[in-house]
């Protein structure tokens, strides 16, 4: 019990956060394969990013389709589970990380197409097999700067610091 509340009280902290950042600005979703979804049929030509903030799946934690089944259920979404980058059931072997390497540098090296000149990827990835130097080559991007640091807590519950 005392944790639905912990949950509860951190839901209702993110909405009210949330509803005081939230503008009349117009947003674009577009569901779609990172590797190669088509942005030119729905961006205007002259449309480019001044950056991208992401936090990519993990080799072998976590199987994205499951844990998200009432999105799909809800929006009417198709599952592509087959789809899915370092799903949790395909394990985190080197083949598992080899196929992982690859395809997230092809997401990389998409969506770099999309950047301004100068423009910045901000990534939060858990970097625990060192795959990012090779994904990084293999997209055609740069590591400017690595930031580590531990998460213990899963929520930001309490106030000690990670």
């Amino acid at each position: 019990m005392e944790k639905i509340h912990a949950y509860s009280e951190d839901t209702v902290r993110r909405i009210a956060t949330f509803a005081g950042l939230r503008s009349d600005q117009p947003a674009l979703v577009v569901n779609g394969d990172s590797r190669r979804v088509n942005l030119e049929k729905v961006l205007p030509s002259d449309v480019q990013f001044d950056g991208i903030f992401t936090s990519p799946p993990y080799v072998g934690q976590i199987d994205y389709h499951n844990q998200h089944v009432y999105a799909y259920e809800l929006f009417g979404i198709p599952r592509r589970d087959s789809s899915e980058i370092g799903p949790k059931r395909g394990g985190k072997s080197k083949l598992a990380q080899q196929s992982y390497v690859e395809n997230i540098a092809a997401v990389f090296g998409h969506c770099s197409k999309f950047l301004k000149p100068g423009g910045k990827v901000f990534i939060v990835a858990n970097d625990r097999f060192g795959l990012y130097p090779e994904i990084m080559q293999r997209s055609g991007l740069r590591i400017k700067e690595t930031i580590v640091r531990a998460v213990t807590k899963r929520t930001e519950q309490g106030d000690d610091s990670f």
